[in-house]
């Protein structure tokens, strides 16, 4: 069985409160995490290591918005893309360039359904085995 938790997520947040609220949801949730907070920063990072899920704001001052997104999917494809933000409808225009959405404010629970139903949809095969994970 693949263990879920085994997955490496990457935050892309501009508000420090927002990006250190999911830091902590998700490392107590079991997932090894790295947070920045634009996609500038992203891109340097991602030229390092790689990560199962990146979950993006869309509204940014250094490299967001439709731009951030489009590239984002170049450079990961779109099942990796989980777009967290409170201008969903804003971001209509790239729903097609991301695996998922979440509105602002979200609750624990969905984002971290939607995060098992990206990796699924990646065939994720996880790191060391182990048990599939899910929320109840």
């Amino acid at each position: 069985m693949v263990n879920y938790l085994d997955a490496k997520i990457l935050t892309v947040e501009d508000d420090n409160n927002l990006r250190k609220t999911l830091m902590k949801i998700l490392i107590r949730e079991g997932f090894c995490v790295a947070s920045v907070s634009n996609g500038q920063e992203a891109l340097e990072l991602l030229e390092l290591q790689k990560f199962d899920i990146i979950i993006t704001d869309y509204k940014m001052p250094v490299l967001g918005g439709e731009e951030w997104v489009r590239k984002l999917n170049e450079l990961q494809g779109k099942n990796k893309i989980l777009l967290l933000s409170a201008f969903l409808e804003e971001a209509k225009v790239v729903e097609d360039e991301v695996g998922d959405s979440i509105s602002k404010p979200f609750k624990r629970k969905e984002l971290i359904n939607k995060i098992f139903s990206l990796l699924k949809k990646n065939n994720f095969q996880g790191r060391d085995g182990g048990n599939t994970s899910s929320v109840d």
